[in-house]
């Protein structure tokens, strides 16, 4: 379930993404091979996976209960408007050089990603709703700690914890 996949049925597990190798790592890691039975497919022969907007058993918004994970993105969203930016904001307007502040407001954002990141499955947009706010909340995120990257001083003691942001990967 933290690797992101839906439930299916009683002990079946379903992901949009091919994590075999993830997966056989962490069995062989957790030597639990005569416990799981892996099958590879893309293919759904009745009662496939129904993307957004279609009805059947099966339906993604259901299998990975898509509501309470963009629930989450809006208190996250929310909470990074009216506590955490406001807070930010003299700091990248004004330019003040609080290296050890700044790499604070760096470790908080960081926090929230990392925990949209192990609640979100990553799904294929079809299978996403229109209004998912995954996409925007991970881009504005990425977006805050490309300019925090920036303000901390490349000399500063902090700066060698930061992970390097590309805005072309957003």
């Amino acid at each position: 379930m933290q690797l992101g996949f839906g439930q299916l049925y009683n002990s079946v597990y379903i992901y949009p993404w091919n994590l075999t190798n993830k997966v056989l790592n962490m069995i062989d890691t957790l030597e639990i091979e005569e416990y799981v039975t892996i099958l590879v497919s893309d293919e759904f022969l009745l009662n496939k996976v129904h993307n957004q907007g279609a009805k059947g058993p099966n339906e993604a918004a259901r299998i990975w209960d898509l509501e309470r994970i963009h629930n989450i993105y809006r208190e996250k969203l929310d909470w990074i408007k009216s506590e955490y930016e406001p807070k930010l904001h003299p700091y990248l307007k004004e330019n003040l050089q609080d290296p050890l502040k700044l790499f604070i407001f760096y470790l908080e954002i960081q926090e929230v990603l990392d925990m949209l990141l192990a609640e979100d499955p990553m799904l294929p947009p079809e299978f996403l709703p229109t209004s998912w706010l995954g996409t925007r909340a991970l881009a504005h995120i990425t977006k805050i700690q490309a300019s925090l990257v920036h303000l901390i001083p490349s000399d500063s003691f902090y700066h060698q914890f930061l992970t390097s942001v590309d805005n072309n990967d957003i």
